[in-house]
């Protein structure tokens, strides 16, 4: 390549509350911009009125005039809206990366689109209708019109080829990385400061993700309790993340089960709080119906302490064989995991060390690179 490859990238989820979709986001631009060779990111958000560029930790995000997302929002007809050309705003460029299943139409710029997962379509029901419709209408119409397609896990891509009979020479793979701020700390004051700020007991097992009904939530309360019953656990449970559909029922569960003082939920967290809150827990639970990738599993082996997590979708490919692999749909299953792990020594002790040497699989730098190549082979770059 001669000239510098110019990429303009979908920047929304960094606008907001990051979850995944966030931090894929935000660690992708991050090792782009420690490795930039011969390549020009820009970031981008679209919206109606005009405005300076928007500052954030990773460079300035600039608003494309053409408001796509409300576009899409009112349901506009693809063909007008495949009209809307993104050059008209930004002038030429090569490569269109719609980081969150969606993308904007352009002339002659490639499309390159990350598809996180397909609950919308797996599991419908348990998610916010407004977004499985968006989703079933707009992620479809962007995967047939892109050039490539990113999916997180091989899990993913399969459910892809699968599902859409889609050809498997367009559907590529790039899986995530807990960033660098995750990792084993023994700063006994700062994990002291950190319970004390949001409430946390000495001794818990430790939950983080939105709590949604996809994510298992009430099975995993129900397992702590049958837990907590057969053993007498000390541990609490501590639920981190924002309060997402029907989080009436989980409080409900709460109560039903007199849990109230036992199951704690500080909501969402600092950024920077929460690599701190892994290191101040005994263990960590993901017991979710469903995943694309499922990040916290690697933030938590990262961290150094032992996980339980789901032996379904994406979750056994991030987990390998270095976590406490459980039936989702099975309390009982999920319940002595719980004891085994939080009452063998020996076993938790295994499981961290397993854990660390599993996290040590994954790297950003990894994920950049392989992004890389396939903007590269859009482009037929040699």
């Amino acid at each position: 390549m001669d000239n510098p490859m110019k990429v303009i990238m979908d920047a929304t989820p960094l606008m907001s509350q990051k979850t995944g979709v966030g931090y894929y986001t935000v660690n992708l631009v991050k090792q782009f911009l420690k490795t930039n060779n011969n390549f020009n990111l820009n970031l981008a958000i679209n919206g109606i009125k005009p405005s300076k560029p928007i500052h954030t930790g990773v460079g300035s995000v600039n608003k494309i005039l053409i408001p796509y997302d409300k576009l899409r929002d009112l349901n506009l007809n693809p063909t007008l809206y495949n009209g809307l050309k993104l050059e008209f705003i930004t002038g030429n460029f090569d490569v269109f990366h719609g980081t969150n299943f969606h993308s904007w139409p352009t002339y002659n710029a490639k499309k390159v689109i990350t598809f996180h997962d397909l609950a919308f379509i797996k599991y419908p029901e348990l998610m916010p209708q407004h977004i499985v419709k968006h989703h079933a209408k707009w992620a479809i119409h962007s995967l047939y019109n892109s050039d490539m397609i990113i999916t997180v896990s091989q899990s993913v891509r399969n459910e892809i080829i699968d599902y859409f009979n889609f050809d498997p020479e367009k559907v590529m793979c790039t899986p995530l990385a807990a960033s660098e701020q995750f990792f084993r700390r023994d700063q006994n004051q700062l994990l002291k400061n950190v319970k004390a700020k949001y409430g946390l007991p000495d001794s818990f097992l430790l939950y983080v993700g939105t709590l949604e009904p996809r994510k298992n939530i009430l099975r995993m309360i129900e397992a702590y309790y049958k837990a907590k019953k057969d053993s007498g656990l000390e541990q609490k449970l501590v639920l981190v993340g924002s309060k997402g559909l029907e989080i009436d029922t989980v409080f409900h569960k709460i109560n039903k089960l007199n849990l109230s003082k036992d199951v704690i939920i500080p909501g969402y967290v600092e950024e920077n709080d929460l690599p701190l809150i892994y290191n101040a827990a005994d263990a960590f639970i993901y017991v979710s119906m469903y995943e694309g990738f499922g990040l916290p599993i690697l933030e938590a082996m990262k961290s150094g302490i032992p996980v339980i997590t789901s032996n379904i979708s994406s979750m056994p490919e991030v987990a390998g064989d270095a976590a406490s692999l459980v039936d989702p749909l099975d309390t009982l299953s999920i319940s002595e995991a719980i004891n085994k792990v939080l009452l063998d020594k020996e076993y938790r002790n295994s499981l961290s060390l397993k854990g660390l040497g599993q996290s040590r699989e994954f790297s950003w730098e990894l994920t950049a690179a392989k992004t890389l190549d396939i903007y590269k082979k859009v482009l037929n770059y040699k």
